[in-house]
């Protein structure tokens, strides 16, 4: 259950598309989804235990908005067919018009943030163009005191572009069976769910962090 969750929360219930939560991230790990390779989580417990605190805020927050706002819909599923995009907003509320995304992050974070963070402004527009919703309300909280930050968000045009030349770019790779360069980083490759697909330091590439 906690694997499940946990591969959900990274955008990977559904093997076989580009997610928008990784849509800005690594090329070659966006090729790894497409072409439907198992991913495979391996998390130390301080990194499990931040997941839990997410999932129960995003839960807490979502079940608040249902009870305020007649109409709310949470874990909306959105798909971009033509694209390959697919997966889940935190929720939309149908009456208002507006898209919910949830970030919850640590203090440091929270309190260096004055507007959404670019990889969130990408995510956020591949629900706002398969909801047909132009905008985005992202509310920020802060998993160490629970202190929230709201920012209202539009749809651009341009991130939408750059979005579309991202998925045929890797989509060219897909067709051709030849996967996007790596784009090695000690930090992100270590805790990427296609890390042993990738192999991104040799021999050196299996995890050392617990498997859940």
């Amino acid at each position: 259950m906690i694997r499940r969750e946990a591969l959900e929360s990274l955008g990977l219930r559904k093997l076989g598309v580009y997610s928008p939560s990784s849509i800005r991230g690594c090329k070659r790990a966006l090729y790894y989804s497409r072409i439907g390779v198992e991913p495979e989580l391996n998390w130390d417990d301080e990194m499990l235990a931040l997941f839990r605190l997410g999932h129960i805020i995003h839960d807490m927050r979502q079940r608040d908005f249902a009870l305020l706002y007649p109409g709310f819909v949470p874990e909306t599923p959105v798909c971009i067919e033509e694209l390959g995009i697919a997966g889940h907003s935190d929720g939309v509320f149908v009456n208002e018009v507006w898209n919910l995304e949830i970030k919850t992050v640590g203090d440091s974070t929270f309190k260096s943030t004055t507007s959404p963070k670019k990889d969130h402004k990408f995510q956020a527009t591949c629900y706002m163009k398969a909801l047909g919703i132009p905008r985005t309300l992202f509310v920020y909280i802060n998993r160490n005191n629970g202190q929230e930050e709201v920012y209202p968000y539009s749809f651009q045009p341009e991130i939408w572009d750059e979005i579309v030349e991202i998925v045929t770019g890797v989509e060219s790779k897909v067709r051709a069976g030849v996967p996007p360069e790596k784009e090695v980083s000690a930090w992100k490759c270590k805790r990427c769910p296609y890390l042993h697909a990738c192999q991104p330091f040799g021999e050196k590439s299996k995890s050392t962090w617990r498997r859940v």
